[in-house]
């Protein structure tokens, strides 16, 4: 039951990150003000709004899944241990 829950809440967590509330209300407020340049707006679109949301999500996976651990990685290169 419990990786149930887990799969569960990371399923919600990712759904909302990907497609959240200014991926619903921005793009078609951005294509009405960009006029012909629509290309280079979709294409800087998708990358700040999938694109850092997945290197977000990948970063946390490499460094071990908790915040913790992120910040312990973070930490560490600083000081160069």
């Amino acid at each position: 039951m419990k990786k149930k829950n887990l799969i569960l809440v990371s399923g919600m967590a990712l759904f909302s990150m990907f497609f959240g509330a200014g991926n619903l209300i921005f793009p078609p407020y951005l294509g009405y003000r960009v006029g012909d340049q629509f290309f280079v707006a979709i294409l800087g679109f998708l990358l700040s709004s999938v694109g850092l949301v997945f290197m977000g999500l990948l970063s946390t996976t490499k460094c071990g899944g908790t915040i913790e651990k992120m910040g312990d990685t973070i930490r560490g290169s600083k000081l160069g241990i």
